[in-house]
C-alpha cells in the first residue's frame, strides 16, 4: 500500500495497553474491511476511511497497540477518532479501556 500519509495535515495517536492488543488489531481491521479498504497482518494494519487513514501497530513485547489517525482537517480527524474509539469499546467488553488521544 503506497499511501502518502505525510501529505495529510492532521494526525492523532493513542496507545492501548492490553494483553488482547494483538487481537484488537485483527478484529478492528477485519471489521472495518467490510466497508472500506483495509489490510493487516499480525504486526500492523492500515484502514482507508473516506475521512482519512488509520495505521495500527502492534508491539507484542509491550502488549500494546498504537493507532495513528491521519486526516486532511480537524473535523474529519475527530470523526475518525470517534469511530475507532466506539469500535474499540465495542470489541473490548471484557476490559475497560480509556483512550487518551495525543
Amino acid at each position: 500500500m503506497d499511501l502518502k500519509l505525510d501529505a495529510l495535515k492532521y494526525q492523532a495517536h493513542v496507545v492501548i495497553h492490553s494483553p488482547h492488543a494483538g487481537k484488537y488489531l485483527s478484529t478492528l481491521c477485519r471489521h472495518f474491511g467490510r466497508k472500506v479498504k483495509s489490510s493487516w497482518d499480525e504486526e500492523s494494519g492500515v484502514v482507508e476511511f473516506p475521512i482519512g487513514v488509520s495505521k495500527f501497530e502492534y508491539n507484542d513485547k509491550k502488549s500494546e497497540l498504537m493507532i495513528t489517525c491521519y486526516s486532511d482537517d480537524e473535523i474529519q480527524l475527530d470523526r475518525q477518532q470517534a469511530i475507532i474509539e466506539s469500535h474499540v469499546h465495542q470489541f473490548s467488553r471484557r476490559e475497560t479501556l480509556i483512550l487518551n488521544w495525543m
